[in-house]
């Protein structure tokens, strides 16, 4: 192993998990900056509270925001999918330097080509996400993008070949860049302004937080198993998740409820 691949290594094993608690903590702290208001300037209505009183409300708000989440159809089903997919789907991202070196037996450059190929698909997948929104409903999208990725992956594990694998990334990449584009504007669309912050703290909060959740199962599973059998298992796990989207309607626009200090504030 040569001194790139030592750098590389250490960066996905360790500061993945370090930068991802962090956008933890970011995430759960924002609902305090981004507190729903019932006036055009919300720093009016908070004059006079101390910073314990605010983060004592952090926790009625976190409540509060998992309520509206419950009572949305489709993000009740879309938040457990993504936490499931997500923790299993770490495995390729911290695990696919490895996959290049033990399993392609390939230089850095092509761990580094695997990973634009990831990007460029992002992109194009972002890109086309309009479209495919117009032609199918939101579930059938998210379930189609987490089947693709599944798929993918798993078809990576069992074809250890460096150009097709740069092939399934790329296609891994589209249905990620369409899937991440339909979970961030779900809330925008569906939940009124007011309760964007709750809603988008608690979704993306969880989503951030099983991210080194699953580094860490990843890690300790690949003492046990081989890559090829934990990146089979993982697509598997992802692709079927889908299945939690069944029934699922795409839209159900929530209503605002004043907490307890925001009725005292005003």
């Amino acid at each position: 192993m040569g001194p790139e691949w030592g750098i590389i290594v250490r960066y996905r094993g360790r500061w993945p998990i370090f930068n991802q608690c962090l956008s933890f903590v970011a995430s759960a702290t924002s609902l305090v900056a981004l507190r729903p208001v019932g006036t055009s300037e919300p720093r009016d209505m908070m004059k006079g509270h101390s910073v314990h009183v605010r983060m004592a409300n952090l926790g009625k708000e976190w409540i509060q925001g998992l309520q509206e989440v419950w009572r949305h159809d489709l993000l009740k089903r879309v938040l457990p999918v993504a936490l499931l997919a997500n923790l299993s789907f770490t495995a390729w991202n911290v695990l696919s330097a490895a996959w290049v070196h033990q399993i392609l037996s390939a230089s850095a450059a092509s761990y580094g080509a695997l990973g634009m190929a990831i990007l460029v698909g992002e992109v194009l997948g972002a890109i086309l996400s309009p479209q495919i929104m117009d032609r199918i409903s939101k579930p059938h999208a998210i379930a189609t993008s987490l089947v693709i990725c599944g798929l993918a992956l798993a078809a990576i594990s069992r074809v250890p070949v460096l150009w097709p694998d740069l092939g399934l990334v790329f296609v891994i990449g589209i249905a990620l860049g369409l899937l991440n584009t339909l979970v961030s504007i779900t809330p925008q669309r569906d939940v009124p302004r007011a309760l964007i912050g709750r809603v988008a703290g608690v979704v993306f909060g969880l989503v951030s937080v099983t991210i080194p959740l699953g580094a860490i199962v990843s890690g300790k599973l690949s003492r046990v198993w081989s890559l090829p059998t934990l990146f089979l298992v993982a697509g598997l796990v992802t692709a079927t998740s889908s299945v939690l989207l069944i029934g699922a309607r795409g839209t159900i626009v929530l209503r605002y409820k004043k907490t307890s200090l925001e009725r005292a504030c005003l």
